[in-house]
């Protein structure tokens, strides 16, 4: 029987899980290998997939070992949505707000409620000292 061999990279960004894989597997680029066999008995020519394995770390304390595991299509298909998923969430995490300044986007965490640093207090201040220079008075700061 002819037998054809397919090698795609996939890359994670984020660790992910496998079946087959009795680890996490740290984010990085992976060689994943498929095997398909012709179906001969046809008039035209088909493959059948016969094995699909990646090629990951070894647990071992060299760093350079690796071995191959035998996977699932559907697994690794899956654990690609669950990491651009995570990537995704990430993203919109921290994209900016449109019409927002960055004090309110990205808020210290020491913040509280009348504190000088608090975004609605600090623009309170602002606006009393903008009042308080457009009547003609001294611009002093209070908080």
């Amino acid at each position: 029987m002819f037998t054809r061999t397919h090698r795609d990279d996939v890359v994670f960004k984020h660790s992910f899980l496998l079946k087959g894989v009795d680890r996490p597997l740290p984010p990085g680029h992976y060689q994943v290998v498929t095997d398909e066999q012709l179906i001969e008995e046809l008039s035209f020519p088909v493959y059948r997939r016969t094995s699909t394995m990646m090629q990951v770390p070894a647990q071992s304390h060299h760093a350079s070992a690796i071995e191959f595991v035998v996977i699932d299509p559907l697994d690794l298909r899956a654990a690609q949505e669950r990491d651009s998923t995570i990537s995704a969430l990430q993203e919109r995490e921290t994209a900016p707000v449109p019409g927002t300044l960055a004090s309110e986007r990205d808020p210290a965490p020491a913040r509280g409620p009348n504190s000088a640093s608090d975004p609605k207090t600090w623009w309170g201040a602002v606006t009393k000292q903008l009042q308080t220079i457009l009547s003609g008075g001294s611009a002093s700061r209070s908080g």
